[in-house]
């Protein structure tokens, strides 16, 4: 799982570039990473998946006093949303608020007219693209193209333990040997190990630029 954590989160598809405003053509290209959003669709879709459990816990302690129909809901957001004895329908609707959460925030922060007019002024562009509005509509395309993938990892991480425990009771019950749950302990969750990588990874980014940096120094 951290060799594929790690594959996701340093992958990128290399749009390809080609400038001709020095008077001869240089190549290079725009990076789009697979994994864009990060954490914060999990984040956002956790906060989302439980508050129905939370309203539904303290609408089941208050108890009396409630019409009958307000108890029979909350024991049913009790008994789908937590994320203690998760359900089948916990886990889509889960995966479903992370993958759309990742849209959503990729649609904020980035975006595709600015960084096509910024490769337009440097007179740059795409092999086969028309600069401006085509490459922006082509960016974004590949960038919902990635995302979705992006968006179906992290989610796919995220629900792995609620999964796990799924499937373990579902042997339990056709008494096929199995894993006592109660006994393990997650101590990291998939999220969780999503977090430590990219920490990881970013401290050794940053070692690597500091050596890089030294050894440059030693010149002068």
């Amino acid at each position: 799982m951290i060799y594929i954590i790690i594959k996701f989160t340093e992958g990128y598809r290399r749009i390809p570039l080609v400038y001709t405003k020095t008077g001869r053509d240089e190549r290079s290209y725009f990076p789009i990473r697979i994994n864009q959003a990060g954490m914060i669709p999990i984040i956002f879709a956790m906060s989302l998946v439980t508050f129905p459990y939370i309203l539904g816990q303290a609408l089941v302690v208050r108890g009396a006093g409630l019409p009958e129909f307000v108890k029979s809901a909350a024991q049913l957001f009790v008994n789908l949303f937590n994320p203690n004895t998760p359900t089948w329908s916990f886990v889509v609707i889960f995966m479903a608020l992370v993958i759309g959460f990742s849209f959503f925030y990729l649609s904020i922060t980035f975006d595709t007219k600015e960084v096509a007019e910024s490769i337009q002024k440097r007179g740059g562009y795409i092999p086969g693209i028309r600069p401006g509005r085509q490459t922006a509509d082509y960016l974004r395309t590949v960038s919902n193209h990635l995302n979705f993938f992006g968006g179906s990892f992290i989610a796919i991480i995220a629900v792995f333990p609620y999964v796990a425990t799924l499937v373990n009771n579902i042997l339990k019950v056709n008494n096929i040997p199995s894993l006592n749950m109660a006994q393990i302990d997650f101590l990291i969750s998939g999220s969780g190990l999503i977090i430590v990588v990219g920490v990881v990874l970013e401290l050794l980014r940053r070692f690597t630029a500091e050596l890089q940096s030294h050894d440059y120094r030693r010149f002068f």
